[in-house]
């Protein structure tokens, strides 16, 4: 695909995401015939959305990779307009097709990742890490039908990325039980989700070390002050105007939002 198509697919994504009008899909002449393809439109949708603070990693899970019809995870951006300290106020008007949340261990990296180093071992990727923060991440897609899109369409439109909220970092973060401490999702105080973070590629931490590798591999790097979030712990919920969303990371910590129309 040349660059004419690769801007006219970003622009209809940016579009879309601007004016809260889904797509039926990709025209078939700028639709991404390979991985290569979508991370392309990906980059250019992104400079039209804002600043880049770090990466988000999606379809984590079995269960996430069956729903799409996909075979591994995939990446997006993090952008600075698109992010927010908890506890947060949210519009569920912001979003273009759907309003879901989902409860994620987040990473802020203290140093960068040089690709001169390759493979990354998760062992290279923990000592880059500086602080753990509880996070939601609010999923969305410019797709009517995102589900049925495959991945090369949902890694154009930026991996689902909705919006993202971090609750207060934890520096000491090593002795935690990441894989199988639990973690809840409350709606309105009622727990309507819990899980771990096995359901993450079998722990956040592979989650991490894929997007470090994955990263090289198209000749990026994780740069120091990067946050990565590293997929679903637990289900994906839809909320609604009114409703007050709460992650409970137990001693780790919360963050929170309030959906508001």
């Amino acid at each position: 695909m040349d660059e004419v198509l690769i801007e006219k697919a970003a622009a209809l994504i940016r579009e879309a995401r601007l004016d809260k009008s889904p797509l039926d899909g990709l025209p078939k002449e700028c639709q991404p015939n390979n991985e290569q393809e979508a991370y392309s439109i990906q980059d250019r949708v992104v400079d039209g959305i804002g600043r880049p603070i770090g990466w988000k990693v999606g379809a984590t899970s079995d269960k996430a990779q069956k729903l799409l019809g996909i075979e591994g995870p995939f990446c997006g951006r993090l952008t600075d307009n698109c992010s927010l300290i908890s506890p947060a106020e949210i519009s569920v008007g912001d979003f273009t097709t759907m309003c879901r949340v989902e409860v994620e261990y987040a990473f802020r990296f203290g140093q960068g990742l040089s690709i001169t180093t390759l493979p990354f071992s998760r062992e290279m990727v923990i000592d880059s890490v500086e602080a753990l923060i509880p996070a939601i991440e609010i999923i969305d897609s410019r797709y009517t039908d995102w589900t049925n899109r495959g991945a090369w369409h949902l890694i154009a439109d930026n991996g689902v990325s909705g919006q993202f909220v971090m609750g207060k970092e934890v520096i000491d973060w090593k002795s935690f039980d990441l894989l199988n401490d639990r973690i809840s999702i409350l709606v309105d105080d009622q727990v309507v989700s819990t899980g771990c973070g096995e359901a993450v590629l079998g722990h956040p931490l592979n989650s991490l070390t894929w997007l470090a590798n994955s990263l090289a591999d198209r000749g990026q790097s994780l740069m120091a002050g990067d946050v990565v979030t590293t997929g679903s712990c637990a289900d994906i919920i839809p909320v609604e105007p009114g409703q007050f969303v709460l992650g409970d990371f137990g001693i780790l910590g919360t963050a929170s939002i309030s959906f508001v129309d």
